[in-house]
């Protein structure tokens, strides 16, 4: 084997060694160019919602010593659409961090999440359901911009 083909055979077989390593659970991924600026590495998915404000969280989580840290936190905040019910709109999406190491995001000038299948609870009885669903942003820094792109299935978790 020439040189040429040698290298490209390396070539390949890190693409592939690198898309393993990011697609190590299909239903719950973050990838993107913030990866190249920012740790989007996670362990666990997890999805949130208030019972009294129906704020919905999806909370990408890592380990970290004994504790916890949440590299991607998406909010969704509810729009009423009549009494007794709502829906979730991109503008009123924001996305957040909890970090040990102080790590920020950069600024984000656009997000957009996409529920594929998701009840909005009314009461308790909503916990157990299953959320997915997936996850647009870009973000700005120092006239750089950078995109993440995530998907999420995991069961929602009532919270007071």
């Amino acid at each position: 084997m020439n040189g040429i083909h040698r290298l490209s055979l390396l070539a390949i077989t890190a693409a592939l060694s690198l898309f393993a390593v990011g697609c190590e659970d299909p239903d719950n991924c973050l990838e993107g160019s913030l990866g190249s600026v920012y740790d989007l590495s996670f362990d666990t998915v997890q999805a949130r919602q208030a019972l009294t404000s129906r704020q919905l969280a999806i909370e990408y989580v890592r380990t970290q010593g004994t504790g916890e840290e949440k590299p991607i936190m998406v909010t969704i905040m509810p729009t009423p659409d009549g009494p007794g019910t709502f829906t979730f709109q991109d503008r009123n999406v924001s996305i957040d961090n909890s970090l040990a190491s102080g790590a920020l995001l950069p600024e984000l000038t656009s997000a957009e999440v996409d529920l594929n299948a998701f009840t909005p609870a009314e009461d308790a009885e909503g916990e157990g359901t299953s959320v997915r669903g997936a996850i647009h942003a870009q973000f700005t820094n120092a006239g750089n911009t950078y995109t993440l792109e995530g998907c999420f299935k995991t069961t929602l978790e009532i919270v007071p």
